[in-house]
């Protein structure tokens, strides 16, 4: 289901409209924004994370995210 979201996300149809396209829920939809919250509280940082959000509640494009996420410099995961 997070899949299929994924791919109509990709295709640029709306959240809305893939849910109710879908019938049944989608867990990272609704877990995203939250698990999203939590790092930022705990200060974790979580860049795929965030993308997925961005996207998710249209501020970005999925082709907007995935640049950013590729132009962030590398650096040691801990």
């Amino acid at each position: 289901r997070n899949r299929q979201v994924g791919l109509l996300l990709a295709r640029g149809l709306a959240l809305a409209d893939i849910l109710q396209q879908l019938g049944h829920v989608a867990e990272g939809v609704l877990t995203a924004p939250t698990l999203l919250a939590r790092a930022q509280r705990s200060g974790v940082d979580m860049p795929i994370t965030v993308a997925v959000v961005a996207v998710l509640l249209g501020r970005l494009a999925p082709a907007q995210a995935l640049q950013r996420l590729l132009a962030r410099e590398a650096r040691a995961e801990a």
